[in-house]
């Protein structure tokens, strides 16, 4: 946050009281209701609440306005404390790494698209909306994101949801090579997760998101890592156990095209209904079976959807209503 936020802003908050929002407030949990992360703070002045929003998006949602709008209501609501209270400011940043920069979103809703250009202009003056300060990864470049001058790992981890999901495997073992540096550094360090563990989970990214193969990517990263033994078997048995990698793999082990390309999107398909299953039952708790293996038989694209939407919806029943 101080390397986006505006200096009047990022001197006035007192950054030691930064601390995760509680997961309950005014009797509900906010997960159902705002956004990816959200912080509180105080004011260096008079130490009065702020709350942080950092909403994360991969792709352009017309919703996304809004949506921000939604929480920052609700956010000011639960937090306010009493009748008497000042409502606690809200400081919403939007983390967007699409391939292209976020475009212009109209502040009109989509369905009014109809309207002609002067009642279009009247009208979008008294909707409701909300100014929220965007990050986009879009617009930066490799050298731009290391100039901001940030722990390794919150580098890599921007590096990462900037360009891989982009990246060919050529270019991916080709980034895995000059990001080296930082894959080091991470590798000597236990804040602010332990180096395993961080890792892990970077390795974890590069083999949900991208078509490179554990194989290749094991060579990779023990070319670029002092010790990358405990890494690589952690993360690569857990990707064979629960199926990341298992297409990919048997597509590469029958040394047909046909059969890699079906192997590959096997596994990456499996390995988004692992990740969507663990998102649901952290947000909704223990799952009933038959959703389990709704979510185990579905395609590619039922999974892209869901998964779009489950930040957004108040209950599973809403999530699977299509």
């Amino acid at each position: 946050m101080q390397s986006v936020l505006p200096a009047g802003l990022r001197h006035a908050i007192d950054w030691s009281t930064l601390a995760p929002a509680s997961e309950r407030a005014g009797g509900q949990r906010l997960r159902t209701h705002v956004a990816d992360v959200v912080f509180t703070a105080r004011w260096r002045h008079n130490r009065q609440l702020v709350l942080i929003i950092i909403e994360h998006k991969a792709y352009a949602d017309p919703r996304m306005r809004s949506q921000i709008l939604r929480y920052v209501v609700h956010l000011r609501r639960v937090h306010r404390g009493s009748a008497e209270a000042p409502e606690p400011l809200v400081l919403p940043c939007v983390l967007y790494h699409d391939v292209k920069p976020m475009p212009a979103t109209d502040l009109v809703h989509p369905h009014a698209a109809w309207l002609d250009a002067e009642t279009a202009t009247a009208i979008a003056a008294l909707q409701p909306h909300v100014a929220f300060l965007l990050d986009d990864l879009a617009t930066s470049t490799e050298a731009t994101l290391r100039a901001r001058g940030l722990p390794a790992l919150t580098t890599l981890t921007l590096l990462c949801l900037a360009f891989l999901r982009h990246f060919t495997d050529r270019e991916v073992l080709a980034a895995i090579d000059r990001w080296g540096d930082l894959l080091r550094a991470i590798e000597q360090v236990d804040e602010p997760l332990p180096a395993t563990e961080a890792l892990e989970a970077i390795s974890w990214y590069l083999l949900a998101v991208t078509e490179v193969v554990p194989e290749d990517l094991e060579m990779a990263l023990t070319n670029n890592l002092n010790d990358p033994r405990p890494l690589i078997m952690s993360t690569l048995d857990k990707a064979r156990q629960e199926g990341i990698s298992r297409g990919r793999m048997e597509g590469r082990t029958e040394g047909r095209t046909e059969g890699r390309s079906e192997g590959r999107t096997e596994g990456r398909t499996e390995g988004r209904a692992h990740t969507l299953l663990r998102l649901l039952s952290r947000r909704f708790g223990e799952l009933p079976l038959e959703l389990r293996h709704r979510v185990e038989r579905a395609t590619a694209t039922e999974l892209d959807a869901w998964t779009d939407r489950v930040l957004d919806v108040a209950s599973l029943a809403a999530l699977f209503a299509d």
